[in-house]
């Protein structure tokens, strides 16, 4: 499901454009602040942010600042919602970054068809990014003893076909007394299918209890998989990093 994550200092605002998009299906996330959403954003990739836009001050200049440079949302579109049709502060917006923008109150087919076209724009974007990469599976080691596995790409197309040569019986060996981690969080979406072979991939480590920063696909694990009773599931790499320090591998 596609992921919007909207945000607005004012709730009704954020209640009914979440209401004027329900027939489309999004997974649409509400945050009331800035940090909020950009926390979200760090926890699941979104495919389209909303702002919702008063007036041009240094929290929301930050904001966009952040969405344009996370290397996860750089490439995400941002749909301004101004409160006022001020062609100043639209033009500021572009210049910051916004793709689009809309003014309230929000017209719904008019609502309906700009979200379509920047989540057309945003899968071209991830598309464009995943065939660019040469491996899908990174394999990193941030501090001694702790070895982070990042899926980049879909699981079944992208992924799958790298792990028998990137999950040797050498590889295996080199890290049976590590931490090791798999994170999921930049996998724009995962099918039931794809949780199943998760599992298989988990099951490659034999009984090595492994973690995993699962993201905005921790519901389709738990629900599809017994991952959550071999594995140490978490929603965000925050959640991850107290669970290290909790276990004195990280200080």
């Amino acid at each position: 499901m596609d992921v919007i994550i909207a945000i607005d200092s004012e709730s009704e605002y954020l209640d009914n454009t979440e209401s004027l998009l329900s027939s489309a299906k999004y997974n649409f996330i509400k945050a009331t602040e800035y940090k909020k959403g950009m926390d979200y954003a760090k926890t699941a990739t979104p495919d389209l942010v909303m702002i919702g836009i008063n007036r041009i001050d240094k929290e929301l200049i930050d904001a966009v600042q952040f969405f344009k440079k996370n290397v996860n949302t750089k490439n995400i579109p941002i749909l301004g919602i101004f409160k006022e049709q001020k062609r100043t502060d639209i033009e500021t917006g572009f210049k910051l970054g916004i793709s689009a923008y809309l003014v309230q109150p929000l017209d719904k087919h008019r609502l309906l068809d700009k979200v379509k076209e920047l989540m057309e724009i945003s899968k071209e974007n991830q598309s464009d990014k995943i065939l660019s990469r040469k491996s899908h599976i990174i394999i990193e080691n941030p501090a001694p003893n702790l070895t982070k596995i990042t899926f980049k790409s879909g699981i079944y197309k992208y992924v799958l076909p790298q792990v028998k040569k990137t999950f040797n019986m050498e590889f295996l060996r080199s890290i049976e007394t590590n931490q090791c981690c798999i994170d999921l969080r930049d996998i724009p979406d995962m099918t039931s299918d794809e949780v199943g072979i998760l599992e298989k991939i988990v099951g490659l480590f034999g009984n090595k209890k492994l973690s995993i920063i699962a993201g905005k696909h921790l519901g389709k694990i738990i629900a599809g998989s017994e991952l959550s009773e071999k594995s140490n599931l978490f929603m965000s790499l925050e959640d991850y990093v107290v669970f290290l320090r909790a276990a004195k591998i990280l200080s």
